[in-house]
């Protein structure tokens, strides 16, 4: 009789070798070499791999080219891009022109809001002072009336006190 249990699990345990095994073969996406698992990442590095249909973005990717080019071809794609790259690049420093005089407008706006906040800031403290001064002088002008002898009606005091205020 044949064991089924055991033939899952000898499948099992090889799907999980195949899986992790740093040594098991595998094949590059790019130029479909078998090669272990552990080598495949130095394979295909950017900059020290040696795997050479390894694409890469196009260096003006970051403007708007969606080339993807093979190592070594890197001039080629260059050469037939240029008229695509210098209208990248046109585009971008457009942008990047617009950006600039809207940076000086807006800090002209800046400047110009943040004197006229100051301005505002040194008439409200020159108010505050004002303020304060008159309510010294209404206190003043309180105490005298208040403890004066020629002044005989007690109401006349607080009305004589509120055109003050007001």
């Amino acid at each position: 009789m044949f064991d089924f249990n055991f033939l899952l699990l000898l499948t099992t345990k090889q799907h999980i070798h195949e899986r992790e095994c740093a040594k098991f073969p595998i094949t590059c996406k790019f130029c479909f070499k078998q090669l272990p698992r552990d080598k495949l990442q130095e394979h295909t590095d950017p900059s020290r791999g040696d795997c050479a249909r390894y694409r890469e973005w196009c260096k003006f990717h970051k403007i708007g080219c969606n080339e993807t080019v093979e190592r070594g071809k890197e001039a080629e794609h260059g050469d037939g891009a240029v008229e695509v790259h210098m209208q990248l690049l046109l585009t971008e420093t457009i942008k990047v022109k617009s950006f600039s005089e809207s940076y000086k407008r807006n800090t002209r706006h800046i400047n110009k809001t943040t004197a006229l906040v100051t301005q505002h800031q040194n008439s409200v403290e020159i108010l505050q002072a004002r303020v304060k001064d008159l309510e010294n002088d209404l206190k003043k002008v309180n105490e005298r009336a208040t403890h004066s002898p020629a002044l005989e009606d007690s109401e006349s005091v607080p009305r004589q006190l509120e055109k003050l205020k007001t």
